[in-house]
């Protein structure tokens, strides 16, 4: 079994653009954030702490939103961040927060869709941070064609969409909880309208490699989920 689908429930994205437009200040936004969503905090670490080099001064486009991982990578001095987003309401409300908390914000916020992105410019290396459990293999697999036709020498995939099957006791029961889990939604599949998927591991690094070289690659367990964080280079 290569992929699984899980219904889940459809983010109301109404209130993630209340939120931001609630922020006073550029403290407030991290106490606000670190009380509803400290694992982003967590997440940004990694990246930062694993893959500092792949953003110090280098032209970043991040694919999906979410102005914490943004305002923390800027803590890497990459020469530019580019945001592109689907959801329209959050992506006017990142613009006027980052110019409300910053000042002239280094980011650029674009709204559309990344595999219809009209590029403008080489950038050095793409941020996909939690975002890829929504995309079909061919949409994945199409947007990391795109990305190595346009001269990317760098993707870095940071994703909680992976099982793997091992006689790690942990890993054992992780993946037992998930199976049961994801049948339990099947069952009730008509309360939770959107569906995301789950790859397994081997099956997932099969897709990601076809125009990249898997370079590293890192895990790590926190206590809503497990993540694997992959850094992907030109061949």
């Amino acid at each position: 079994m290569n992929k699984v689908t899980v219904w889940t429930e459809e983010e109301d994205w109404s209130e993630r653009a209340k939120f931001l437009n609630n922020i006073k200040s550029f403290d407030h936004f991290f106490i606000s954030y670190l009380c509803i969503e400290p694992h982003a905090f967590l997440h940004a670490g990694f990246l930062l702490q694993k893959h500092k080099d792949s953003f110090e001064n280098k032209r970043v486009l991040s694919i999906g939103f979410d102005i914490c991982k943004e305002l923390i990578l800027l803590r890497a001095n990459p020469s530019s961040v580019t945001v592109i987003d689907t959801d329209e309401a959050a992506i006017e409300s990142a613009r006027s927060l980052a110019s409300k908390i910053m000042g002239n914000s280094p980011i650029e916020y674009i709204l559309g869709d990344a595999n219809d992105l009209d590029v403008k410019t080489n950038y050095d290396t793409v941020l996909m941070s939690q975002m890829d459990y929504c995309l079909e293999d061919e949409v994945y697999s199409s947007l990391l064609d795109g990305f190595y036709r346009r001269g990317v020498k760098e993707v870095i995939i940071l994703t909680p969409s992976i099982y793997e099957f091992s006689l790690n006791p942990y890993k054992i029961v992780e993946t037992l909880e998930f199976f049961l889990s994801a049948v339990k939604r099947v069952l009730r599949r008509s309360k939770y309208p959107s569906a995301t998927f789950r790859r397994k591991k081997s099956y997932f690094e099969k897709i990601i490699s076809q125009n990249y070289q898997i370079a590293d690659h890192f895990e790590y367990k926190y206590p809503s989920g497990r993540e694997h964080l992959y850094r992907l280079v030109k061949l």
